[in-house]
This record gives C-alpha cells, sequence and structure tokens, in this order.
C-alpha cells in the first residue's frame, strides 16, 4: 500500500469517525428535545429516556467498533508501508554496494594496466628489466 493510499484510508476514517459522531449528538440532543416537550407521564417519560439511553449506548458501542477497525486498518496500513520502505532501503544498499564494489574493481583494473604500461615503473613489462 503506497503513502497515499495510506493517507486516504486515515481521512476516510477521519471522516466516516466525524459524520458519526455527528449523527450521535444529533440523536441524543433531537431525542432529549422531543421527550421534554412531548405530553407523557413520568412512567412513560422514564421508559421513553430508558429506551433512548440505550440506544444510544448500543450506537456508541457500534461506533466505537467501527473505530477499533479503523485504528486496526491503520495500524496494518503502517506496518506495511514500514516493511515495503525496509525492503526498498535494503535493496537500495545492496545495489549501491555492488555498483561500489565494480566501479572499485574497474578502477583497479585501470591502475593496473596503467601501471603495467608505464615506462617509468621499473616493475613493468615494457621496461625491459
Amino acid at each position: 500500500m503506497t503513502k497515499k493510499e495510506a493517507k486516504n484510508v486515515d481521512s476516510e476514517g477521519r471522516f466516516w469517525g466525524s459524520i458519526v459522531a455527528g449523527a450521535l449528538m444529533g440523536f441524543v440532543i433531537g431525542g432529549g428535545v422531543a421527550l421534554l416537550y412531548a405530553p407523557k407521564s413520568g412512567r412513560e417519560l422514564r421508559g421513553d429516556l430508558e429506551d433512548a439511553a440505550d440506544t444510544v449506548k448500543a450506537k456508541a458501542e457500534a461506533t466505537l467498533d467501527d473505530l477499533q477497525e479503523t485504528a486496526l486498518r491503520l495500524a496494518q496500513t503502517s506496518r506495511s508501508l514500514l516493511d515495503e520502505t525496509r525492503e526498498n532501503l535494503v535493496r537500495s544498499v545492496e545495489a549501491g554496494k555492488e555498483a561500489y564494489e565494480q566501479k572499485r574493481q574497474e578502477m583497479t583494473r585501470e591502475l593496473e594496466d596503467k601501471l603495467r604500461n608505464d615506462p617509468t615503473n621499473p616493475e613493468s613489462a615494457g621496461s625491459g628489466v
């Protein structure tokens, strides 16, 4: 998963979390106002309040479950991105080591060739010694 996809997952989780939180608040406030202005007996009002409280509790638990799932997805996405980045770094380091070794060998061969063909070098084959 790319960083852009992870950002989208995070933004999506925040978006839906805000929607759910707003809906819950609206439900609680609207329900409370409706119950207070409804012409009901005390027993009926208490029953309605209890039902409303149960509904809010159920919705809050559902929201918590959704948030936990979102957090789990984000953790998995982060882990995946970290693993991917680590693998890319290891590959890059290995490629750098290989390139370094090839260049070192190439430069060593060139230097040895120059020394072998240098007439001022007493150890060169062309010096006649």
